[in-house]
């Protein structure tokens, strides 16, 4: 009897990564770079207001209501950013590496829907 079955995974076609295709699907890849694309703009222009903006917040949902407000971003994009570690905060406030994790997202994205993983 089995109890667990082995999870859906596919591989880069150079073998460095092997990921559970029912855990990221295009709809949450879109999600990220979307996050990450508004993010990594703000850090270049204003990353200091975007601060202030969640300083001056009583609770988590007034600090995503007002980078939302200021930077004209969706709900989602303001969760996305008030809920980033300080680790992703260092990582993809650099635009450089920002960037390179779009397009990591992007190459990912294709593959799942060439192996019919929508």
């Amino acid at each position: 009897m089995k109890l667990y079955a082995k999870p859906d995974t596919i591989e880069f076609p150079d073998g460095s990564l092997q990921i559970n295709v029912s855990a990221i699907t295009p709809k949450y890849i879109d999600k990220q770079i979307r996050i990450l694309s508004v993010f990594s703009r703000i850090c270049e222009n204003d990353f200091e207001a975007m601060l202030a903006d969640i300083r001056k917040s009583a609770s988590t949902e007034e600090a995503i209501a007002n980078i939302c407000n200021h930077f004209k971003l969706t709900k989602e994009q303001g969760n996305g950013i008030v809920n980033m570690t300080l680790d992703d905060i260092m990582l993809y406030g650099n635009k450089e590496k920002s960037e390179t994790e779009i397009a990591w997202l992007k190459k990912l994205k294709k593959l799942l829907s060439e192996q019919g993983n929508q």
